[in-house]
């Protein structure tokens, strides 16, 4: 039986992520490489992450972090 409510650590990070000060997308292409760009706006990073997607192929999913004013980031996990 799945459950609804969400875990309250995942409450804090969506909570955190509305302060975001950009949004960085990066995707993992091979032994220690990775794909990153960053933007202003969270629809911009989705469109980059799908092309990324596109872009390499490798099964692997495109990730996009919230980066905070402190400079601490945020997995914006399930919200792409």
């Amino acid at each position: 039986m799945k459950s609804n409510s969400m875990h309250p650590a995942d409450a804090a990070d969506a909570m955190r992520v509305a302060s975001a000060v950009c949004y960085v997308a990066t995707i993992f292409v091979g032994t220690g490489r990775f794909d990153r760009a960053s933007h202003a706006t969270l629809a911009e990073a989705r469109v980059t992450a799908r092309a990324m997607e596109a872009h390499y192929r490798n099964g692997r999913r495109a990730m996009i972090y919230g980066v905070l004013p402190c400079g601490a980031t945020v997995l914006m996990a399930g919200r792409i």
